[in-house]
């Protein structure tokens, strides 16, 4: 048994910008007249995972897709695009990973390309084998058809990779593909339950390839 693939959630993983994300929509929902708070999309998005344009449209929106996430993609440019911090340990642990000759995937229910520009901004673009995003899945986590269809790009088994998350629904997600979750959450993480994760850290710098590697190990030793 030998770890062969890290599957990274985008948002709070790579970078703490999910309080962005939701002022974001809590902006582009009201250029529609949609008036939200940012809590109500933590409890709907964040923790629910429901899909942004389906509560739109619950909501009343009528705007298409394309023009909700251009408008939202405005909006987070003027809050934070292009000045986001890779969270701490993200570089030390991604280079550590690939020295030990682990695959390095992101696998995010956001769109692709938002985790590309986010890879891409924090130099470590080439460091990825792949990215999988909203595009390629019917449903979102905590579904874990993302998880699934990580496994066959990476072209391993479970018991052959580790899931990093920072929210509960992921950790979901990936338990119910098979795979060994870690937990790094960012704060405040008041009320959330990461009881299914195998293992909960508070910073990415606490992680390795050993440490990955170890808990792959008992993860499986238990089965």
């Amino acid at each position: 048994m030998r770890l062969r693939a890290v599957f990274f959630d985008k948002d709070g993983v790579l970078a703490d910008t999910e309080p962005y994300h939701a002022r974001a929509y809590v902006m582009a929902f009201a250029q529609y007249g949609l008036a939200i708070e940012e809590a109500a999309f933590l409890r709907e998005i964040t923790l629910g995972g429901k899909r942004v344009v389906d509560w739109f449209r619950e909501l009343g929106g009528t705007a298409s897709n394309t023009e909700l996430y251009a408008v939202k993609d405005r909006m987070y440019g003027q809050i934070i695009g292009g000045r986001e911090e890779p969270r701490e340990g993200l570089h030390d642990l991604v280079r550590d990973l690939r020295a030990n000759g682990v695959g390095l995937y992101v696998a995010t229910s956001a769109r692709r390309g938002l985790a590309e520009r986010l890879l891409d901004q924090f130099g470590i673009r080439e460091q990825f084998s792949g990215v999988l995003g909203l595009e390629d899945v019917k449903a979102i986590k905590p579904d874990p058809e993302v998880y699934i269809r990580a496994l066959g790009v990476a072209g391993a088994e479970p018991q052959e990779a580790v899931v990093l998350e920072d929210m509960p629904r992921g950790i979901v997600a990936a338990r119910r593909a098979g795979l060994a979750a870690a937990a790094v959450p960012t704060e405040p993480r008041d009320g959330l339950d990461f009881s299914p994760a195998h293992l909960v850290v508070d910073s990415l710098a606490r992680l390795s390839a050993m440490t990955l590697e170890r808990l792959l190990h008992e993860v499986w030793r238990r089965h």
